[in-house]
């Protein structure tokens, strides 16, 4: 059998395509009509690409340090039909914020730290973490600067001029993101609003997204090839099984 799905690794992250093998798994299946031959081709595609949907998260919780519940929503599988024989596994720019990455910030009077988020029962929002502020008995005169976090696991990370307010879980900073995209934070170190007004403008700081966690070079090109092997075995299946039901 020659090559039947082509796996490429593009803006969809993997994409499985058949219109240009149809003649090659023709050769497998003469006898089978081409509502039929297509109908085995869609049925395999979406098969693959649901292993690969959850490949992908049980992979990427191996390097992140969130579960996998957080990519259920931004890994997400466009299905194949029978005229359209053409699959995708799509992921989401929007990016995680920093926040649920169990950040840590200290002062010289207090420590504030968000636990890992834990999945909710019933919750719309489905996980939640916890800030705990501990008060210090005596005051630390050189305090770690920053905010510390832990995006891949076991790498712990410190943004210097970031910083946590007692009850708010997200980690902030002083300046902006680039409105042209790309998450590129363009930090400020001057006032710009005069004291005592707010020392504006203070963003909230994010990080990877889905799509972003999937596509590198740890993840997308095995998974890529496991899903195009996954398809030339289940596309076989599929033909023998309408095969079996004549």
């Amino acid at each position: 059998m020659s090559a039947v799905c082509c796996c490429k690794t593009v803006h969809k992250m993997i994409t499985i395509q058949v219109n240009q093998a149809v003649n090659d798994i023709r050769r497998l299946s003469r006898n089978l009509t081409p509502r039929e031959l297509r109908a085995a081709s869609s049925r395999a595609i979406n098969h693959s690409l649901q292993k690969s949907q959850t490949q992908a998260k049980r992979e990427l919780t191996k390097v992140f340090n969130i579960s996998a519940g957080h990519f259920a929503a931004g890994i997400k599988v466009q299905r194949s039909t029978g005229s359209k024989l053409e699959g995708s596994l799509d992921g989401s720019r929007a990016s995680f914020p920093i926040h649920i990455f169990s950040p840590k910030f200290e002062t010289s009077k207090s420590v504030i730290q968000n636990t890992k988020p834990k999945r909710v029962p019933g919750s719309k929002k489905g996980y939640k973490s916890v800030q705990k502020v501990t008060e210090r008995k005596k005051p630390k005169s050189n305090p770690n600067k920053g905010v510390t976090f832990e995006i891949f696991k076991g790498e712990q990370r410190t943004l210097p001029f970031a910083f946590m307010i007692p009850g708010k879980y997200p980690v902030f900073a002083r300046g902006t993101y680039n409105s042209s995209g790309g998450n590129q934070f363009i930090k400020r170190t001057k006032r710009e609003v005069p004291y005592p007004k707010s020392d504006t403008p203070i963003a909230k700081l994010i990080t990877v997204s889905p799509y972003t966690a999937v596509v590198n070079d740890k993840i997308l090109p095995p998974l890529a090839d496991k899903t195009g092997i996954d398809y030339q075995q289940r596309i076989v299946h599929e033909i023998a099984f309408i095969v079996s039901k004549r």
